[in-house]
């Protein structure tokens, strides 16, 4: 117990370049997790509602085991409440080392989802489909706009004429 608090501190990780607590509140059953555990793509594994960080999946935090949390709190990603919550943190860490090869598997998608989201934060990028383009060089206008038939047909009477 943290003194004067009724929070509990679980040990996740004692290394040497990493540190890591788990904060527990028993009576509410609330565990709240900075790295150990996240919710998005990068944690986790295929369709994981949670999933161990990477560099944790082949020595597994087992303090976070048989705690029956009722709400999952991650510092990456959405929490987790109700039932699914113990259902997640118990998932992930009786299958976090079996999965890490799909996880491997996983980061081509992980890094292609994250590139072309950059990208399509970029103006002129996405086209109504959601396919990527590259910004046109008129600033999106289109070819009337920005006076295209009367230079395309100037452009061609001086291609004919020279």
């Amino acid at each position: 117990m943290l003194p004067g608090t009724p929070f509990t501190f679980l040990p996740v990780l004692r290394g040497r370049w990493w540190k890591e607590v788990a904060l527990w509140w028993p009576e509410h059953r609330i565990l709240v997790c900075a790295d150990a555990l996240g919710t998005i793509p990068f944690f986790r594994s295929g369709d994981e509602p949670a999933g161990l960080h990477p560099f944790l999946r082949l020595k597994r935090p087992l303090a976070l085991a048989g705690l029956g949390v009722e709400h999952l709190l991650v510092g990456h990603g959405e929490g987790i409440h109700g039932g699914a919550a113990a259902a997640a943190v118990e998932h992930a860490l009786r299958t976090g080392r079996r999965r890490f090869p799909r996880w491997l598997t996983g980061i081509p998608r992980i890094v292609r989802d994250k590139y072309y989201r950059a990208r399509a934060s970029r103006p002129g990028r996405t086209s109504r489909g959601g396919a990527f383009r590259p910004a046109s060089r008129t600033g999106g206008l289109s070819g009337s706009a920005r006076g295209g038939a009367a230079n395309e047909a100037a452009r061609r009477s001086a291609g004919a004429s020279a």
